[in-house]
């Protein structure tokens, strides 16, 4: 399961983004990440108390695509990695869940 990925370290995870967002509202967040590639981006949403099964996926780097693949982003060393804009659109998710490389 995803948390158990979150707890080994295995996905870094930022906190609580937003509780109350407004349609069409930017929302900047920065997180520091060791530097890798990182196959798959995204905003994951927890919608019950169950840490272990009640989370979705909200929006991903890289879609919507032709091939509706996420793109992989490489974070250097001492770096920032600008413009890894997601769009979450409750109405339109994106598939769930994806299989990583």
């Amino acid at each position: 399961p995803l948390i158990l990925k979150i707890i080994e370290g295995t996905i870094p995870f930022g906190e609580n983004i937003s509780a109350l967002g407004e349609f069409g509202k930017t929302i900047h967040y920065e997180m520091i990440v060791k530097s890798q590639i990182y196959y798959y981006v995204a905003v994951v949403q927890q919608y019950g108390p169950d840490v272990f099964s009640q989370w979705k996926v909200v929006g991903v780097y890289g879609l919507p695509s032709s091939n509706s693949v996420p793109i992989a982003v490489t974070v250097q060393e001492g770096k920032m990695t600008p413009n890894i804009n997601l769009t979450v659109d409750f109405y339109h998710l994106p598939p769930q869940p994806f299989r990583l490389p």
